[in-house]
C-alpha cells in the first residue's frame, strides 16, 4: 500500500507503474488500490473515474487493465444507494438550518478578491460570477465560454457532469459582479497561467509524468487546497453552522443571488437553479438551497439572523475601520496571510496601498500593520 501522505496525482503514477510491472495480475493490483481508496478517503467514489481515466491515458483503451478497472473502480449498487441516502440526509439537515448572509457581506468579499488579484482569487471570482465548477473554469477541454454581447450574460458550452456522451450542452448564464468582457479577459488570464504552471512541472520521467492522465492544476492537490481554504476564509458562517464549505459554495451563492437579481418575476428558484447550473432535472437542486442571501429590502428579522450567524463564527477577515483626512470612515478587509514570493507580496501590498489611496487614506506604517500588510 502506498503511504497516505502521497498526493492523489502521485498515487495514480504509482498505480500505473505497478500495473505496468504486474505480470498481467491487474485484478489484484486494482482491487488493492480500490481498498486503499476506501480506507483513505471519506468519499472514495470521487476518485474512481479519475483513476480509470488515468489508466486509459497511460495504457490506451485496448489494454486489459482498462476493462478490469471499469469493473473494479466504481461504486457497487449497494454503495451507490447508501451514498445517495447519506447525501439526502445531509441535504435535509442543511436545508433545515439555512446559512444566512447579507448581499452586502458577499459584495465586500468579492471586492476583496478583486483587490488581492492573485490567480487563486481570480478563480474564485470567476466561479461565483458564473456559477461554473472549478474544473469548468480551469479546463477548456471541459467548458468554453462566449460573450453573448448583451452586456449581462455569457454562454457556457460543455458541463463537467453531463451524462450524455458526445453531447455539448450550452447554458446561458447571467453574470454577477463582472461584465462579460471582464469575465472573458480574466478567464483567459487564469487559463494561460494554469497552462504555464502545469507545463513547467515536467521534471519526472515520461512514464510517470503521463500516468496520472491529468496535466493541469485541476488535479494539483496543493492548488485545490488553496481554493478550499479560500472558500472557508470567505464564508466562515457555513462551518459555524456545522456544515462543510468548499468551492461548491460559490455555486450555491451564485444560484441564489442570480435568481434574486435576474429571474423572471414568476420563475421559481428550483427551475432557475437547474437552468443556470446546467442540471437536467430538479433532483440535485436542493444541494444549492442551504443558503439564504439577504438583500437590503428584506425584513429586519432576516438581517438579524445574518448578523447573529456572523457574530458566532470565527471570521479571520474582520473589517478594519480607518478614517480619511476628511473625517469619513471606511471599512476594509485586511490583506490575506499567505506564503508568497517577494515579488508577489510586493504586488499585493501595492494593490492595498492603491485601494487605500482611492479613499484618501495615506498608508502609514500603523495603518499598514492594522491591514496585515506589514509587521511592526
Amino acid at each position: 500500500m502506498p503511504p497516505k501522505t502521497m498526493s492523489f496525482k502521485e498515487l495514480l503514477r504509482v498505480l500505473c507503474v505497478t500495473l505496468a510491472h504486474s505480470d498481467n495480475n491487474h485484478l489484484a493490483v486494482l482491487a488493492d488500490f480500490r481498498g486503499f481508496l476506501v480506507q483513505s478517503f471519506a468519499r472514495p467514489e470521487l476518485y474512481y473515474k479519475r483513476s480509470r481515466d488515468a489508466i486509459v491515458h497511460c495504457f490506451g483503451t485496448e489494454h486489459p487493465a482498462v476493462a478490469i478497472a471499469n469493473r473494479v473502480l466504481r461504486m457497487t449498487s449497494q454503495e451507490y444507494r447508501a451514498s445517495k441516502e447519506a447525501q439526502a440526509v445531509v441535504v435535509k439537515e442543511r436545508n433545515k438550518e439555512l446559512t444566512v448572509m447579507t448581499y452586502d457581506f458577499i459584495c465586500t468579499r468579492v471586492e476583496w478578491l478583486r483587490i488581492n488579484n492573485m490567480i487563486i482569487d481570480k478563480i474564485a471570482l470567476l466561479m461565483i460570477a458564473s456559477g461554473a465548477r472549478r474544473c469548468e473554469i480551469l479546463r477548456d477541454d471541459i467548458a468554453t465560454f462566449l460573450d453573448t454581447q448583451d452586456g449581462k450574460h455569457i454562454k457556457q458550452f460543455g458541463l463537467a457532469k453531463k451524462t450524455v456522451a458526445c453531447e455539448v450542452v450550452a447554458v446561458v448564464k447571467p453574470l454577477l459582479f463582472l461584465t462579460p468582457p471582464e469575465f472573458m479577459d480574466m478567464l483567459a488570464e487564469v487559463r494561460a497561467s494554469v497552462k504555464v504552471e502545469s507545463e513547467s512541472d515536467t521534471d519526472e520521467e515520461e512514464m510517470t509524468a503521463e500516468a496520472s492522465g491529468e496535466d493541469d492544476l485541476l488535479d494539483n492537490e496543493a492548488y485545490n487546497k488553496q481554493l478550499e481554504g479560500l472558500a472557508k476564509l470567505l464564508w466562515p458562517q457555513f462551518e459555524a453552522n456545522g456544515f462543510p464549505c468548499g468551492t461548491h459554495t460559490c455555486r450555491a451563492l451564485y444560484a441564489n443571488i442570480a435568481h434574486r437579481l435576474h429571474a423572471r418575476s414568476n420563475e421559481g428558484l428550483n427551475a432557475f437553479t437547474a437552468d443556470v447550473l446546467g442540471h437536467e432535472n430538479l433532483a440535485s437542486v436542493p444541494h444549492y438551497h442551504h443558503v439564504r442571501v439577504v438583500f437590503a429590502e428584506d425584513p429586519e428579522s432576516a438581517h438579524l439572523a445574518a448578523n447573529e450567524q456572523l457574530e458566532r463564527c470565527h471570521d479571520q477577515l474582520r473589517p478594519v475601520t480607518l478614517s480619511a483626512p476628511n473625517g469619513i470612515t471606511h471599512s476594509f478587509l485586511p490583506m490575506p496571510r499567505r506564503r508568497l514570493d517577494p515579488k508577489d507580496r510586493e504586488t499585493l501590498v501595492q494593490n492595498y496601498c492603491d485601494r487605500l489611496a482611492l479613499s484618501g487614506i495615506v498608508p502609514t506604517k500603523p495603518i499598514m500593520a492594522a491591514m496585515q500588510m506589514i509587521s511592526l
